[in-house]
């Protein structure tokens, strides 16, 4: 390697990444090649693989198009030392995701090819999503299905523990997919592996995971091409972002969070008590929570005060679902500028959350 580097003038440069999580392998990929960290002039990125198994076979085939990955299992184990050791020959990739002001202000990079935009014509086409005037959107609720499907059962519990407050009930959805579907457009509900059907047809609405269209192209075409996604913050749904795509992010389990992207709204579950049903304000959350903090002590805390998770109803998705179509289907200016407006706000005391839904839980700002 040493011999490599000086024959070759090149400095090597290793980054870990897990490609069991669709959506983080995606955004620190993207990130990297948004920021154009590395001057292949001068520098060998080189990515080691954390994990064998793939989470989708056509996200790591996009990857290796870009980036160089080594698939052996004993390359990995034998470099991946060289991931967090300093030396001459590497440099710490800088693994993070886009802040705001990079997603904002970088160029998106250009992941899909000739070839990837006509298969996506193709698929569109037999869904029906692509004709004169036609647009869709997205929608997701995140649920234990696929953790249960692909990790171990000591995994599982762990996982549980720290991610089980993120699940939403993809009912509370359908008043919002109403909405879009008597406004003309198409509905897709996204991801591969759920535990339960919609519950819900209309002749314009997908419940993709139950039809006959499911394979990891069809994945990343249907959230990469629709007009937004509304969704829990979930790998499937992050993908949307290296498409541009605008994200209605609901049931967030944090009051404030720290990665946001452009055309963004975001809203919280809301904390409440058990005993008292009394909801935990913006300024008593403030107080014992903060972005630096793990999120696990918060949820220690919470078990400590006997605090849980409230999910969001069918009319707070609605109404985020609302403000997105005004925004990115009919344009309207005013509502895109408000969006944008809220998102370029930091501090405590504002936290990002969409306004509207402020005004909906007085109790919030209390």
């Amino acid at each position: 390697m040493v011999l490599a580097s000086k024959l070759s003038g090149r400095r090597f440069c290793f980054a870990e990444i897990s490609l069991r999580h669709i959506g983080g392998s995606v955004l620190i990929a993207d990130a990297i090649l948004r920021r154009n960290d590395v001057d292949i002039d001068k520098n060998r990125l080189i990515v080691l693989r954390t994990e064998s198994q793939l989470a989708n076979g056509y996200v790591y085939e996009l990857l290796r198009g870009k980036l160089q990955f080594i698939d052996s299992p004993l390359l990995n184990a034998v470099l991946s030392p060289l991931t967090t050791i300093g030396n001459k020959l590497n440099q710490t990739h800088r693994l993070r995701y886009l802040n705001y002001q990079e997603a904002r202000d970088l160029p998106l990079f250009e992941w899909f090819g000739d070839r990837d935009r006509e298969r996506a014509a193709d698929l569109l086409s037999r869904l029906g999503l692509n004709g004169p005037g036609a647009w869709f959107v997205c929608f997701f609720a995140r649920d234990n299905a696929y953790s249960e499907a692909n990790f171990s059962t000591a995994e599982l519990a762990s996982y549980k523990l720290v991610h089980e407050c993120r699940n939403s009930d993809i009912s509370t959805h359908i008043k919002a997919m109403q909405f879009i579907l008597e406004k003309g457009g198409h509905v897709v509900r996204i991801g591969r592996t759920v535990r339960t059907p919609l519950g819900y047809s209309h002749p314009n609405l997908i419940d993709y995971p139950y039809s006959d269209y499911v394979s990891d192209f069809a994945d990343i075409c249907l959230v990469c091409n629709c007009k937004f996604v509304i969704g829990d913050a979930a790998g499937i749904v992050d993908v949307s972002s290296i498409a541009g795509v605008p994200h209605g992010r609901v049931n967030e389990p944090l009051y404030s969070i720290k990665w946001r992207r452009p055309r963004s709204i975001f809203i919280p579950k809301l904390v409440r008590s058990i005993q008292t049903e009394q909801v935990l304000s913006l300024s008593e959350y403030n107080r014992v929570y903060d972005l630096s903090m793990p999120f696990v002590r918060f949820l220690q805390f919470m078990r400590d005060q006997e605090l849980t998770f409230v999910q969001n109803t069918e009319d707070d998705i609605l109404q985020v679902t609302e403000a997105m179509y005004r925004a990115y289907v009919l344009g309207e200016r005013g509502t895109a500028d408000a969006i944008e407006k809220v998102n370029n706000r930091v501090g405590p005391e504002n936290n990002g959350i969409w306004p509207e839904f402020l005004i909906a839980h007085t109790a919030l700002t209390a």
